[in-house]
């Protein structure tokens, strides 16, 4: 995961106000979400290997705290995934 995405883990966990959709498409991405279809504005991004883990995200706008809140909590659950992984 690149640097940037970590820092940008951190604002979400501090701060769920303010993000725009660039960012949060930028987040997911980092910890291994693939754009799995396009609609319009909305973007629907799916876990490469936890595919039950889809979230759809509205681009370009500044997004609502729930946004971040769910992405936030996908994240974590991709972290113990891999940490699981990797002493399993």
């Amino acid at each position: 995961m690149p640097r940037k995405g970590q820092k940008l883990l951190e604002r979400a966990r501090q701060n769920k106000a303010g993000w725009d959709s660039k960012d949060l498409i930028y987040l997911v991405e980092s910890f291994g979400f693939e754009l799995s279809s396009k609609k319009g504005s909305h973007h629907t991004y799916r876990h490469q290997e936890l595919k039950h883990l889809r979230i759809t995200i509205p681009h370009p706008k500044e997004l609502a705290k729930p946004y971040v809140s769910e992405v936030v909590s996908m994240i974590d659950e991709v972290i113990q995934y891999q940490k699981g992984k990797r002493n399993g």
